[in-house]
């Protein structure tokens, strides 16, 4: 489902208040709440939402931001595999995002995170959620023409179910309406890549790039395009500009590591797969990797890189 779980512009209006000519923002529960969400505290996050509620019940943004609070709390339980806490949660992040649609039916991004509820009722098999999801997202587009946050959104779903030609065409209407998303542009290319159209894909993700330079969702995506292209070299220059960024991508310095040891440059091969190591230990949710093998291959690479080395010395 497309992202729209956060905030973002409510933390970015709360980081510009606390940089505002050194004034101190004002310490309410909705911007302690904001700065909880931001440290990765959904927890701390709900309570302080739950205080801005209880001093003014209509405060729309602290009930979003509840809802998105919450949905992060149950994925955290989930894994945590507290089940019963984890549905709750959810359960309530459901009504929060229904009150709001009551008295604010044109609300896009409570329509949209409601959508991926039902979308995740869908999935789990009640065989109605689907058909709800999709046309609570129509709605929102009807309602709100000039937004392409629903159809971005729906393109999303209907990007990770397979329907490839309906996600390429609510991406277009995206675009019609807003150009410059970002996000609509990375699915845009992820769609035509899974189609097969390489070319096309590029310049979707290209223009994703030209709106955002540091996106590094275009940048992971152009790489596996590239590797799966058959061009190894421009595949490796994606990956090393995303990891330039964020040193934390797991996935990129795995695809790192196989390319440089394709390439013949095992000490960088092996650099790269200490890290992914390393991230996959602070990560529950990284996939299974034969690390301990390929850890053991690369070391005798290098050995024996070493001694054809010293053979070779004068």
């Amino acid at each position: 489902m497309s992202g729209v779980r956060s905030a973002p512009a409510l933390v970015a209006a709360f980081v510009a208040l606390a940089g505002c000519g050194g004034i101190t923002p004002v310490r309410t529960h909705f911007n302690k709440g904001v700065y909880q969400d931001a440290q990765g505290n959904p927890a701390g996050a709900v309570a302080e939402y739950r205080l801005a509620l209880e001093e003014d019940p209509e405060d729309f943004r602290a009930r979003f931001n509840l809802g998105a609070a919450l949905e992060d709390l149950a994925a955290l339980r989930l894994e945590q595999g507290r089940l019963e806490e984890a549905t709750r949660h959810r359960e309530e992040a459901r009504a929060h995002y229904a009150a709001i649609l009551a008295t604010r039916p044109g609300d896009v991004r409570a329509s949209a995170n409601l959508a991926a509820l039902e979308f995740e009722d869908a999935d789990a098999g009640d065989p109605e959620a689907e058909a709800r999801a999709e046309e609570r997202l129509l709605a929102a587009a009807r309602r709100h023409p000039d937004l392409a946050t629903p159809r971005t959104a729906l393109a999303a779903r209907r990007l990770r179910k397979g329907r490839l030609d309906d996600a390429e065409s609510a991406l277009r209407e995206a675009l019609k309406v807003d150009p410059s998303d970002v996000e609509a542009n990375d699915l845009l290319g992820r769609t035509l890549a899974a189609k097969g159209d390489v070319d096309g894909a590029r310049k979707a993700f290209a223009e994703a790039l030209r709106r955002d330079p540091d996106d590094l969702a275009a940048m992971l995506a152009l790489g596996d395009l590239e590797r799966s292209a058959g061009r190894p070299g421009d595949a490796a220059a994606w990956y090393r500009r995303a990891v330039l960024r964020r040193r934390d991508l797991l996935e990129a310095h795995l695809a790192l590591s196989e390319l440089d040891a394709e390439a013949g440059d095992a000490e960088s091969a092996l650099a790269h797969l200490l890290e992914a190591r390393r991230l996959a230990r602070l990560n529950p949710r990284a996939r299974p990797h034969p690390y301990a093998d390929r850890l053991e291959a690369l070391a005798r690479r290098l050995a024996e890189d070493a001694r054809s080395e010293s053979r070779r010395a004068p």
